[in-house]
């Protein structure tokens, strides 16, 4: 029984990694999501982090999404900035030689929302 357990959770480790970021906040899950703070009444900053298998055009939409959710309808105006965060893990450094074993280009957008 545990052996089945443990095969499952390894099973969900592994095909986590494999998925694109889902809708929601980056409080709530470590593979992205979203963060805002309001900057005035109607005004809000929002970022959107997603994983290396997630679009920016994805993340796009889960900014309207979240932009549509603080304003409390579509009707908004917004500003996007597509960028990406760059992360090297396992690197070594040989001599004068950086090398890194793993590189990943995880996507974002940022942007300001002003509700009307």
């Amino acid at each position: 029984m545990f052996a089945r357990f443990l095969s499952l959770a390894l099973l969900l480790a592994l095909t986590s990694c494999a998925t694109e970021t889902p809708y929601g906040s980056l409080m709530e899950q470590s593979t992205g999501g979203y963060v805002d703070r309001k900057i005035s009444e109607n005004e809000y900053e929002v970022q959107v982090r997603g994983n290396h298998k997630t679009s920016h055009d994805r993340l796009i939409e889960y900014f309207h999404k979240r932009a549509t959710e603080l304003c409390g309808s579509d009707e908004y105006e917004s500003d996007i900035k597509k960028e990406y965060n760059t992360v090297v893990n396992d690197a070594v450094f040989t001599g004068y030689y950086f090398i890194p074993a793993s590189r990943h280009d995880y996507p974002h957008v940022t942007g300001n929302v002003t509700c009307e």
